[in-house]
């Protein structure tokens, strides 16, 4: 037994895999699709199953109970960091809400809401697929009252080149935006494509601007845990992933949903996600799972959170990268 399988069994003893929703053969196919003889697809058609994945999670029945979920957190975390803007010197007038991966618009509604609440000028919308952009514009454009009081804006296309007229205040990733992946040429590769990623995020956020994202929690024993350690047995053993602690994670849609599209998540931790961010030019100040925790001494607000899900705040350091 090689040095890397002996601290992977080690892993996984803490944390079994008798977790029922877990289908190890699809996960298996799911690896040899994606890289078939240890290859990956072309970008191209990564991307075209990361469209497929979306539009059959959309029609997931559980999706509008997440996104109740995510409408409440919206309602406590929006207002808590608007009030941490009153301390710099930016301007009420000016404010903008910048929303990264929007889908097909479900959120759209809380955070028009929000924005009217708190001040903002202006909600951008981004998605990297046209018909989300169009789902999304098509719902506000039905908004009555609040709709009519913010200036709304859509953008389509791969936000690590976006680059905004004006810097946002705020920005915000919900849906495990940041965890998923289109395009995969090589681990390698995917680190690279984070980093310009999160530079993106760093250089449309004004000096001390905030970036909210939710990622799912591979410190805890919980189902992302089980399937990323089975994820990184079953690349490891198609030599795809060769490193001691892996950060992608393969997925499917159950049958009972409505497809089976593979799709596959990268999940970092600890110092690899702590060095990725910093190298951005962001850092970590606030997160909510089990327990909130703030980085600046704050009292953060109670938040109902699921173990399976973590939400990060995270600081824009000063400097557009």
């Amino acid at each position: 037994m090689s040095r890397i399988d002996a601290q992977f069994d080690k892993r996984f003893e803490r944390h079994p895999a008798a977790i029922p929703e877990l289908d190890e053969a699809a996960l298996i196919q799911a690896a040899q699709s994606y890289f078939p003889n240890g290859k990956p697809l072309s970008q191209a058609a990564c991307a075209q199953r990361a469209r497929q994945f979306y539009q059959t999670l959309e029609l997931d029945q559980r999706a509008d109970r997440w996104a109740e979920g995510d409408r409440a957190l919206l309602r406590t975390v929006v207002p808590f960091l608007f009030r941490l803007l009153g301390r710099t010197p930016t301007s009420p007038t000016n404010r903008r809400l910048l929303i990264v991966g929007c889908g097909d618009g479900r959120l759209a509604e809380i955070y028009i809401e929000l924005a009217v609440k708190n001040g903002f000028a202006e909600v951008i919308f981004n998605d990297l697929f046209s018909e989300h952009i169009a789902a999304t514009r098509a719902k506000v454009a039905r908004m009555r009252g609040e709709a009519q009081q913010v200036q709304t804006s859509f953008i389509t296309g791969n936000f690590a080149n976006v680059v905004l007229p004006q810097p946002a205040d705020i920005a915000i990733a919900l849906f495990f935006v940041t965890s998923e992946v289109c395009n995969i040429q090589s681990p390698n590769e995917l680190l690279a494509t984070r980093q310009r990623f999160y530079r993106s995020i760093c250089r449309n956020l004004k000096p001390g601007g905030f970036f909210v994202e939710d990622i799912p929690e591979r410190d805890l024993p919980n189902f992302y845990t089980t399937l990323g350690l089975i994820s990184e047995r079953i690349l490891r053993a198609q030599h795809v992933m060769t490193v001691v602690e892996g950060f992608l994670s393969l997925t499917h849609v159950p049958k009972a949903s409505g497809g089976e599209p593979f799709h596959i998540r990268c999940i970092p931790s600890g110092v690899l996600r702590i060095n990725e961010l910093r190298n951005a030019g962001l850092e970590l100040v606030y997160s909510w799972c089990d327990q909130a925790q703030s980085l600046q001494g704050e009292s953060l607000p109670s938040i109902e959170m699921r173990r399976i899900k973590r939400v990060d705040v995270l600081r824009q350091l000063g400097a557009h990268q």
